[in-house]
C-alpha cells in the first residue's frame, strides 16, 4: 500500500529541475576550463615577459597631450 502518489504533474517539475541541476553543473565545468586556460595564458606572458622574450614598449603619448607647467605664485 503506497503511502504518497507522484503524479505525472510532479514527475514532470522532477524532471525540469533534475536537468536545470545538470545544466548548472555544465556551465560551471564550462566557467572553470575557461578561467583555467585564462590563467595559464597570463602566467605564460607573465613568465616571457620575465625573461625578455617579450620587450614592453615604452608609453605613448596621445598628439594632443599637452603637460602641465607650474603656475608661480606671488
Amino acid at each position: 500500500m503506497p503511502i504518497a502518489k507522484i503524479t505525472s504533474q510532479g514527475l514532470a517539475a522532477i524532471a525540469l529541475l533534475v536537468a536545470a541541476l545538470w545544466g548548472c553543473i555544465l556551465a560551471e565545468n564550462a566557467f572553470n576550463r575557461s578561467a583555467l586556460q585564462m590563467q595559464l595564458a597570463s602566467q605564460r606572458e607573465i613568465w616571457k615577459l620575465r625573461h625578455g622574450l617579450r620587450k614592453v614598449s615604452a608609453p605613448v603619448h596621445s598628439p594632443g597631450h599637452v603637460r602641465a607647467r607650474p603656475i608661480a605664485v606671488s
